[in-house]
């Protein structure tokens, strides 16, 4: 690769991995298109989590509001054990059971 500014953005690329970077950034060129569907594939993952979590939420909600007696201690436990956990690890339990 030679230093003249003709060089293409891929041949830019390459001698920045080789020289001044840690990243192989033309591994990175080269599987772009999964790097993006994995982005599209996160940005749809959390957005249902969002819609799920809200159409839970509020009857969960107003129900233990209430404070039925068969109903608050499920909820409660729900409430409790969901609360404390990460969403991926949620997101694992749901897919994996």
């Amino acid at each position: 690769v030679s230093n003249s500014p003709e060089r293409t953005f891929w041949e830019y690329l390459a001698w920045v991995s080789e020289n001044h970077s840690p990243l192989d950034f033309v591994l990175i060129a080269d599987h772009i298109d999964k790097f993006l569907y994995g982005t599209l594939l996160t940005i749809e993952i959390t957005l249902l989590s969002l819609l799920i979590g809200g159409i839970l939420s509020v009857p969960l909600a107003i129900a233990r509001a209430y404070k039925h007696r068969f109903f608050n201690p499920p909820i409660w436990a729900y409430t409790y054990f969901f609360r404390g956990t990460p969403l991926l690890v949620q997101t694992y339990l749901i897919y994996y059971g």
